[in-house]
């Protein structure tokens, strides 16, 4: 158990599969009471039962993110913690071929969704005593290149940078701001990722990797949980790899 989540509320946005479903199951085995947003309906577990909330929302709005934010006070009261975690991959393409709409509706859902969700709980946790935890979804992709992904690698790059500021901005209310950036994990999204590649031809060469496979969701939880609790509590402006050693 981590220390510090007993007893607090989580929101966690992009929680209907993968890493954001996997995080809300540790989160609710420590105690805390979530509140789960997705742009699609998610299905309760009885294992959340009165320490659950679904919220269904479009994050990349400000409609949608004032929605969540008002629905998880009104169940629980007040937000402790808090895991930006919606996010898409994008089309495939070549930056020189790439529509401009395209590159924008990554920018949205990836980008907006963690500035507007930043903006509402930094608010919220500085009106209150006792501060709070912040965990940006980054990805490795920010850190490489990979052909055929600019508008995901420049959004998770973005993340990075909004986790800086909002980091620096917020120490001295006893907010603590950080990211994670996992390389690929066993989730629906990199499933499309291994098809893309293999439709062009290509594979995903996992097995020649320092630990030769994809990281679970849980793997990534585990991070996540420890960055929002007390023992990370001199941490804030970090993004942490947990990639397997691909980066090294």
């Amino acid at each position: 158990m981590a220390r510090g989540i007993k007893g607090k509320v989580a929101v966690v946005t992009g929680a209907a599969q993968g890493i954001g479903a996997g995080i809300v199951r540790r989160l609710l085995s420590e105690d805390a009471m979530v509140a789960a947003v997705d742009v699609q309906p998610i299905a309760m577990d009885a294992a959340g039962a009165g320490r659950l909330l679904s919220v269904t929302a479009d994050v990349s709005t400000e409609a949608g993110c004032e929605a969540y934010l008002t629905q998880a006070l009104a169940e629980f009261g007040r937000i402790d913690l808090f895991v930006n975690n919606a996010g898409i991959l994008g089309a495939s393409s070549d930056l020189a071929a790439m529509p401009f709409d395209e590159f924008q509706r990554v920018m949205a859902i990836n980008v907006n969704s963690v500035f507007l969700g930043l903006r509402g709980v930094i608010r919220h946790m500085r009106e209150r005593t006792g501060g709070g935890a912040i965990v940006n979804m980054s990805s490795v992709a920010a850190l490489r290149a990979a052909k055929n992904r600019c508008a995901y690698a420049a959004s998770k790059a973005a993340i990075i940078a909004l986790t800086k500021s909002a980091a620096v901005e917020t120490g001295r209310d006893n907010i603590r701001v950080n990211a994670v950036c996992p390389s690929a994990v066993d989730t629906p999204m990199s499933d499309l990722v291994d098809r893309a590649r293999a439709a062009a031809g290509g594979q995903m060469n996992i097995a020649d990797r320092p630990i030769p496979r994809k990281a679970t969701p849980e793997e990534i939880a585990d991070l996540v949980a420890y960055l929002l609790s007390d023992e990370a509590r001199f941490q804030t402006g970090g993004a942490y790899m947990i990639d397997g050693g691909v980066t090294a």
